[in-house]
């Protein structure tokens, strides 16, 4: 019949039969079903290399300020909150009780120095919640009346602004923290935002390391320190449901965890006291 042919019709012709193509189909569909994760995995571990050289070129420049400050790291704000010290520029009235410093603040007076070269390294690529993402974080962040401008994703452990009583003071806001670096030894300095603030638009959960954050310390090492599912779950109902006093003593003793000093965890509670990092 016209039209109509075998295999066997045309030298040199083979056609698939219906089978044959679904299983083609089917084997190409396991290898993009193994090959995606994997390859979402490559471009968070490019991420997180990323993030890493940021820290290191930020604790190049705390070396460099302190060189010119006589061995003092960036100093704190006078009753900042420990958990917002990721942000690096604001415009309190010095005139206010407290009085404030107007600008650069925190890990920001490297920016104004010109010890950090540019803005995006204060922002780690696995970021991508508002404010914790460059370059909106840089340009478009405005909170407390628009009195603070400029949200990084790294977050700063000088703070001394703990005011809560378990069971007496510990670290009461006050005036601002002055530290030496080389006092500081292995103790952690700054690492990626591990928790947030409802009126400063983090959203919960935000871990950027699938369950670990990048920390950089006082020796100039940085290092990904994984971190339990319930510390991070902590982390979450923190944002939800505790107090802004309860989410800077976390701040305060979570920078204790990750200088390997587990004993401060024993002060917060619903933490497991034996818990390493």
């Amino acid at each position: 019949m016209a039209g109509r042919f075998h295999r066997s019709d045309r030298p040199g012709w083979c056609a698939f039969t219906l089978i044959e193509v679904l299983v083609v189909v089917s084997i190409i569909g396991l290898l993009v079903a193994i090959l995606i994760p994997a390859l979402s995995k490559a471009r968070e571990q490019a991420r997180r290399v990323v993030c890493a050289s940021n820290q290191h070129q930020i604790m190049l420049a705390v070396q460099m300020y302190s060189t010119d400050q006589r061995g003092s790291a960036p100093p704190s704000v006078q009753a900042f909150n420990a958990s917002l010290t990721w942000i690096i520029y604001q415009t309190f009235s010095i005139n206010q009780n407290p009085p404030y410093p107007i600008g650069w603040i925190h890990l920001g007076v490297l920016y104004q120095k010109k010890m950090v070269p540019e803005p995006k390294l204060y922002y780690c690529p696995s970021y991508n919640e508002f404010p914790h993402v460059y370059p909106r974080g840089w340009y478009e962040f405005s909170a407390g009346g628009g009195i603070e401008r400029v949200a990084t994703s790294y977050i700063y452990a000088i703070s001394g602004q703990v005011d809560r009583v378990y069971p007496k003071p510990r670290y009461p806001k006050g005036p601002p923290t002055m530290v030496q670096l080389a006092s500081l030894k292995r103790e952690a300095l700054y690492a990626d935002v591990f928790i947030g603030n409802p009126s400063k638009y983090q959203r919960k959960g935000v871990w950027p390391h699938f369950g670990g954050i990048n920390a950089s310390y006082a020796d100039g090492s940085s290092q990904l320190v994984r971190v339990k599912p319930e510390i991070a779950r902590q982390a979450a109902n923190l944002y939800d449901t505790g107090s802004m006093t309860d989410k800077d003593y976390f701040t305060y003793a979570f920078f204790k965890l990750l200088s390997n000093q587990p004993k401060w965890m024993d002060a917060f509670p619903a933490l497991p006291p034996d818990y390493k990092p």
